[in-house]
């Protein structure tokens, strides 16, 4: 399908949605949506209940300890997936206030900073396995997440070391990642050794230096760093999207990451004058209306009919529920139907009813821990954004 089309498209799918929207019969179907489809809080606690149980047993403390799609032959640590569980468990704290969860998540940071490459000045984290042949080397997109988990932490705990560790995160990442210097904008590196720019991942370094600088108010040159930053995002849209490498123009489930950003950056309030609109609720709407099929399936990317991984799933629900935030109006229920649609096929073909997700729908044999981590994080980011829902959209 030629890219004209896919816009006509979406274009289509959008004015008939704002059609209904604004008919007689909105109301009353708005009322009926939220009390049958609104995220059922009793049905995805059982959920998490169950796919807690199925991860204690399988791995114990070591929540992100599991087998990978780029390294099936052994099992390994990958902080990533420990990242995203201690989010989880963090988001189950607040909505349950049982001081379980939130020691779960202490204990699994404990172990992550084990694991990671370098620990004196500079924390950073990678792969367990080698990518292109590069071992040991860290990654900006892992730290980041690893980063966002501390931050996450200290939080609710308020406790000095994990603030600090934070900080030397962010002195690897300026120091020793580093970054395109652009003048007015600025990208950081993928790796150290792998010098090309990544928006995704650079975002994800750009909200943690943001949610950083807000919680100190310490140094004006992160503040400045992030503004450049955000320029270098807010000017590499295409059609209204962001593509995975500036050289190509094709886009898929890492733009979540970005809206991520993009939320933390306005929640922060660092940039004046972030049109949420543009760079949060039209990224999220476009991409989900591009890559999803009529049954709720996700294709992997805008140019290809393969079905997505089920990280792509997970994240595209956990950034829903950023986006909800930031929607206005009726793009919040336009929203909420995207992701009602996105989450009743994960239930219906990618659960497991025993606890863990499939990877795809034809693939459900082995249990990638690092794919269960981001739908786990999405499920407790469901949850915890279901009496807002409730609460501001009931009629």
């Amino acid at each position: 399908m030629c890219i004209d089309m896919k816009a006509h498209s979406l274009a289509r799918f959008l004015g008939q949605l704002k059609e209904f929207l604004l008919g007689s019969a909105y109301r009353r179907a708005r009322s009926d949506f939220f009390r049958s489809h609104v995220l059922n809080a009793k049905l995805i606690e059982d959920i998490i209940e169950k796919m807690e149980n199925w991860r204690e047993n399988f791995n114990g403390r070591y929540v992100g300890y599991g087998i990978d799609p780029y390294f099936r032959r052994e099992y390994r640590h990958y902080p990533m997936a420990y990242a995203f569980f201690i989010r989880g468990f963090v988001e189950m704290y607040k909505y349950s206030g049982n001081m379980m969860w939130l020691d779960k998540a202490c204990n699994a940071l404990e172990l992550l900073e084990k694991l990671a490459i370098e620990k004196n000045f500079y924390y950073c984290w990678g792969l367990p396995f080698a990518w292109h042949k590069l071992e040991n080397e860290p990654y900006g997109i892992t730290t980041a997440f690893v980063g966002h988990a501390y931050l996450d932490v200290y939080e609710q705990t308020f406790e000095s070391k994990y603030l600090r560790v934070v900080e030397k995160i962010i002195n690897w990442a300026i120091n020793k990642l580093g970054y395109s210097n652009e003048g007015r904008e600025i990208c950081f590196w993928y790796s150290p050794r792998i010098k090309i720019k990544v928006l995704n991942s650079h975002a994800e370094l750009i909200a943690l230096i943001a949610r950083y600088f807000q919680l100190t108010n310490s140094n004006a040159a992160l503040l400045e760093i992030v503004k450049k930053g955000y320029r270098y995002i807010e000017q590499r849209k295409h059609s209204g999207m962001w593509p995975y490498k500036n050289e190509n123009l094709t886009f898929d489930f890492h733009v979540n990451y970005i809206i991520e950003s993009m939320y933390y950056l306005s929640k922060c309030q660092v940039i004046p004058n972030l049109n949420t609109d543009n760079m949060i609720v039209k990224p999220y709407v476009k991409l989900l209306s591009t890559l999803m099929n009529r049954n709720g399936s996700l294709r992997q990317h805008n140019r290809t009919y393969k079905e997505a991984r089920l990280w792509g799933y997970g994240a595209c629900l956990y950034a829903g529920t950023l986006t909800i935030l930031s929607a206005e109006g009726e793009d919040k229920f336009i929203v909420c139907e995207l992701m009602y649609r996105i989450f009743n096929y994960v239930l219906s073909n990618l659960y497991s009813n025993s606890g863990p997700f499939f990877f795809r729908f034809h693939d459900k044999e082995i249990k990638y821990i690092r794919h269960e981590a981001h739908i786990f994080y999405a499920l407790t980011k469901l949850i915890t954004c279901d009496d807002f829902l409730e609460e501001k959209l009931r009629d």
